[in-house]
This record gives structure tokens, C-alpha cells and sequence, in this order.
């Protein structure tokens, strides 16, 4: 086990299926399953353990309203406060707030964003595509993704990731959860081709 999965130990302890989700080094990855398997958390725990990394993570949450966004992004606030972190965390964890403390700094309005040192993570609506352009992510969770429409991955998610790292999506981890099923059929574009 190493430092981050020691650290997320202390915190939440993932099924097998979350545990396997978990340790899949694919860069997309796609949750279809079920209501009450914890999708949440497991996306939550994934977002943690790429803040508790010492590059800088820009991490964008997109659901198809603002407050299934928020439900995720509380999760992953929930996770890092009852994190039990080392009594003298690097440097990249440290954050100078105004009043000397370091910590997390939340914004709640017009939508929830987090930063943390040089950490963002941020969580919108895809209603309306147009106020997504522009962001930046290397990390991007998309809940509920059946529910919004296709633009939202094609036009938006999958360039950002592409411009967040060299070629072809490198460096990027984009995850795709729906309690649906059917998100698989629209996600041809995360299939690698079988070799002939």
C-alpha cells in the first residue's frame, strides 16, 4: 500500500469493485452500474488521490445540475479535511491563507471551487456548454453523463484533456460515471480498438 492509499485508508475503505476501479491505470474510465454502489466516493477517493500528489492537479466536476456537482465535490472537501495527513506536509500541500493558517480555501459562489496550494478542483453544471469552454482540466469527472448532452464530452471534456498534457490525452485521467447502463453505447470514443 502506498502513502495515498495509506492516507485514503484512514478515511474510507473502498469495496472490491471500487478498490479495482481504483487501481485501473486507464486514462478514461467509464462506471456504469447501479444505484448505492458508491460511485460517488470512488470518484471522490480517485480526486483525493491526485490532490495528495505533489504536481499540480486542476481537477473539473460536471453533472447534469449544479447540485448533483456539488454533492461530489462535497464529498471530495469531506474526504480531504478528515484526511490524517503527516504533522509536517510538503510543501505543495501548504497554503498561505490571509491569516497565516494553511489549509483549504473553498468558494461556494457562483459555484463550488477549491484550491488547495496548487490544487484546484472546481464543480459546474453541462447544461449550458458555453460557460465550460475556456476552464482548464487535467481531471475531469462527468456524473450523470447520459443526461447531458453528447457536446458536453465531445466539444468540451475531451479537449480539455487533450490540451492538458502531450499528445493525446497524456497525463489526463478523465472519468465518466452514470448509474445507466446505456453511457457505454455513447462512449465508443473510450474503447481502445482490438488488434487485428
Amino acid at each position: 500500500m502506498n502513502g495515498i492509499e495509506s492516507a485514503l485508508a484512514s478515511v474510507w475503505q473502498p469495496h472490491a469493485g471500487q478498490r479495482a476501479f481504483l487501481e485501473n491505470a486507464a486514462r478514461l474510465k467509464v462506471l456504469a452500474c447501479g444505484r448505492r454502489w458508491g460511485k460517488t466516493d470512488a470518484c471522490a477517493a480517485q480526486i483525493v488521490s491526485a490532490l495528495l500528489r505533489e504536481s499540480p492537479a486542476k481537477v473539473l466536476i460536471i453533472a447534469p445540475t449544479l447540485d448533483q456537482a456539488r454533492l461530489l465535490f462535497d464529498r471530495v472537501v469531506e474526504m480531504l479535511e478528515a484526511l490524517t495527513l503527516p504533522p509536517a506536509p510538503p510543501l505543495h500541500f501548504v497554503r498561505q491563507n490571509k491569516g497565516g493558517e494553511t489549509g483549504i480555501k473553498i468558494r461556494r459562489s457562483p459555484y463550488p471551487h477549491m484550491r488547495w496550494g496548487r490544487h484546484t478542483v472546481m464543480a459546474r453544471s453541462g447544461q449550458l456548454g458555453r460557460s465550460l469552454r475556456g476552464n482548464e482540466a487535467a481531471h475531469i469527472v462527468i456524473d450523470e453523463a447520459a443526461f447531458l448532452p453528447e457536446e458536453i464530452i465531445t466539444e468540451i471534456a475531451m479537449p480539455m484533456l487533450a490540451l492538458s498534457g502531450v499528445g493525446s490525452y497524456a497525463g489526463a485521467c478523465g472519468l465518466l460515471i452514470d448509474s445507466d447502463s446505456a453511457l457505454a453505447s455513447c462512449c465508443a470514443w473510450s474503447t481502445p480498438p482490438t488488434p487485428s
